[in-house]
């Protein structure tokens, strides 16, 4: 009755309120599901490389498994070592070895997103699909006009050509490049990407150049980390027709290397 449009209770707008909070329950569920789908595979891997008693395989499921958990050298190295060895016994070699190697396997997981990517970018998710790869796979990306190939150790391509994967890789290497490390103070971030842009040639509008700062503090706090720079601002960037009619996907927005005229225009519709 609260829904009908000529009862007595009726609430205007409620329709609109109930597919609302629809839309974000199933979000969520969608979220929950995806986190229980990847988590039950890397652990999956883990107990099937123990039982064939294949220790690189299982060297390599753990490292996929401590990335991504997102933990850091000296998380997991604490973590690993609190395992009752009765239960699953690793060598301390085996956790040295895993120490070593994690760095490379943090920074593919930070170039492939979370476990949601799938779903944030639709068929363009890569995180679901790029984790079955070989085991020395690690996220390098060769930047050659629009094209990033990402290369694992021994030369062969990760994930060829492909946009989304590109664009995150431009970002990620943009980054690095400006020396932010873990984290950066969020005003010298956006000043930073504008300077960016006036280097290419491309003069932010006062408007811009005033309510960046501002809108990213209000989004991430002070601090924006590299973590929420790859998985939170770049697939918000896009969705869009650009001024020569052409379409940019959502999360596809940020070409820093190739295409900056894009990302003015990015960050213009952001």
């Amino acid at each position: 009755p609260f829904m009908e449009v000529h009862s007595m209770h009726h609430i205007p707008g409620l329709d609109a309120i109930i597919g609302e909070l629809v839309r974000a329950l199933l979000r969520l569920f969608q979220t929950v599901r995806a986190w229980d789908d990847i988590l039950v595979d890397k652990i999956g891997k883990v107990a099937e490389a123990d039982a064939s008693d294949n220790s690189d395989a299982r060297t390599e499921a753990l490292l996929e498994l401590c990335a991504l958990c997102d933990w850091d050298v000296f998380e997991a190295a604490h973590r690993l070592h609190r395992i009752d060895r009765n239960i699953f016994g690793i060598p301390h070699i085996e956790i040295e070895n895993i120490c070593q190697k994690l760095p490379l396997f943090l920074d593919r997981r930070m170039l492939h997103g979370p476990a949601t990517s799938a779903m944030d970018h639709g068929l363009c998710g890569t995180a679901a699909s790029s984790t079955t790869q070989g085991s020395d796979r690690l996220a390098h990306g060769l930047v050659n006009h629009n094209v990033v190939r990402v290369q694992s150790l021994d030369g062969g391509d990760l994930a060829g050509s492909h946009s989304l994967v590109a664009v995150r890789s431009e970002g990620l290497i943009w980054w690095r490049e400006q020396s932010f490390g873990h984290a950066a103070p969020t005003g010298i971030f956006a000043n930073t990407l504008l300077t960016y842009l006036v280097d290419q040639n491309l003069h932010p509008d006062p408007y811009i150049s005033e309510m960046l700062p501002r809108v990213l503090t209000a989004l991430f706090g002070v601090q924006i980390t590299c973590r929420s720079f790859m998985n939170r601002l770049l697939p918000i960037l896009g969705g869009y027709s650009d001024s020569a009619g052409q379409e940019v996907a959502t999360g596809e927005g940020l070409p820093l290397r190739s295409q900056p005229k894009r990302c003015a225009e990015s960050l213009l519709v952001f």
